[in-house]
């Protein structure tokens, strides 16, 4: 069935209606950071009234605005902009980004030389040698897919007492994601694969191949519906974790509302059937969300106690950048996985490198609720200035007490930005900050 697009009064009036019904929801944490109050954790605390029902962006401004993000170059691709041939050696640069640190750990012990060169024997470069014109093969994820940055479930950190923190993991893909496949190990165990915003390896039996149209069809399907919280489904006695902010096409049975998930397939076909799948009550909006203050901050407050996992590493876990991806996915926004590629988003972005904490929280104070505050390797959103502290939501491991003691958080909370990262307390989150970008 077609799936009429609303016009603008009825999405403003939409819009209206939920910011009402969310802008009161409470919101209970698992605990308190410093300076942080309980009714820090509704959205009415950090958004004006008078922005109930305000649109910040249409879904045409969205769209432009993803547009522009792509051309940044901050690793954000429109996969069907690319041709369908490439060649070995830019496929062989794209896997080589990822190199081996001779003093990493490999499985708890000290990685070796052989070791290494297995790893990179794994890659199958050979095939690719030589290669003028490689045909670029379809895919749809069908089962969450780790994103590794070579072919192999080994843990590779750098100290072995945090097995945590597994430097394969680059990401995960979830379900009903595309991607391009460009290369296979030779056992065809592994696909290196080119997602949306990331490239990597993803173990192939994870895959529904697929010709491009096939893709084209259920990634951009008009009929389509997003996924308003994590949530965890049965497709064909397959448990699958669905995170907020997916994108998926549906169809409607006996009045029930069905997301169609991909079954994996190792054989690329024009006619894949799709399973139907229920969704929790009220955990899905047919269409983006309206994207309005309320609605970006109450979906970030659903996330609160979200179990932090490296790279999403880790049975329903987010990392930092993940939960921001999480959020914004929700109204439609195409954003960077990486903090190094958010920071070149060319919209509304503020250098804060060589400010100090007072000029930081000046500069904050006068920048919206939601906007990405990006560091070293994190991402927080901001949530608002109050009494000199700046506040914001985010999923993360670990601060330090002023007297230096470690204390684990390992989850999404609400902190304010003076707690410390190192355990001698002369480096704070806010010290940390050096860029501000609102999207609005």
């Amino acid at each position: 069935m077609e799936t009429e697009k609303p016009d603008a009064k009825d999405v403003m009036k939409e819009a209206k209606e939920l910011d009402t019904q969310c802008i009161n929801a409470v919101y209970t944490p698992d605990r308190l950071v410093g300076s942080v109050e309980k009714d820090m954790f509704t959205p009415s605390r950090w958004v004006d009234e008078e922005q109930i029902g305000r649109l910040l962006m249409t879904e045409e401004e969205i769209c432009s605005y993803n547009e522009n993000v792509m051309e940044a170059g901050t690793g954000v691709v429109d996969l069907f902009a690319i041709e369908d041939e490439t060649d070995g050696d830019t496929v062989a640069a794209l896997i080589e980004k990822y190199q081996l640190n001779e003093n990493y750990y490999l499985n708890g012990s000290p990685i070796t030389w052989e070791e290494m060169e297995i790893l990179k024997k794994k890659r199958n470069l050979d095939a690719l040698a030589g290669e003028d014109a490689l045909t670029v093969g379809y895919g749809l994820v069908a089962v969450p897919a780790d994103l590794r940055s070579f072919p192999s479930a080994d843990l590779y950190n750098k100290k072995p007492e945090e097995p945590e923190s597994d430097y394969f993991q680059e990401s995960l893909l979830a379900v009903g994601e595309g991607v391009r496949i460009y290369h296979y190990t030779e056992d065809r165990e592994w696909a290196f694969v080119q997602a949306k915003n990331y490239a990597g390896w993803v173990r192939a039996e994870n895959l529904c191949l697929c010709t491009r149209d096939v893709m084209r069809q259920y990634t951009e399907n008009p009929q389509f519906l997003v996924t308003l919280s994590p949530q965890r489904v049965e497709a064909d006695g397959r448990e699958l974790s669905l995170p907020m902010g997916i994108r998926l096409p549906y169809t409607e049975s006996d009045g029930a509302i069905c997301a169609l998930i991909p079954e994996p397939s190792d054989v690329v076909q024009e006619d894949h059937k799709f399973l139907s799948v229920p969704l929790k009550d009220g955990a899905w909006h047919i269409g983006y969300l309206p994207f309005t203050r309320t609605q970006l901050i109450n979906q970030a407050m659903k996330l609160l106690n979200i179990s932090y996992g490296w790279g999403c590493k880790g049975e329903d876990t987010l990392d930092c950048s993940a939960t921001m991806l999480s959020v914004y996915g929700c109204f439609g926004f195409s954003l960077p996985r990486n903090t190094s590629d958010m920071k070149k988003i060319p919209e509304n972005n503020t250098d804060l490198s060589g400010y100090g904490p007072e000029d930081k929280t000046e500069v904050l104070s006068g920048c919206q609720p939601g906007s990405l505050l990006l560091m070293k390797g994190h991402v927080m959103m901001l949530l608002g200035v109050e009494d000199g502290q700046v506040y914001a939501l985010h999923d993360f491991k670990r601060y330090f007490s002023d007297e230096g003691e470690k204390i684990p958080v390992e989850q999404c909370t609400v902190t304010p930005l003076d707690i410390q990262q190192n355990s001698r307390g002369t480096y704070s989150y806010l010290d940390g900050v050096n860029c501000c970008v609102e999207i609005r």
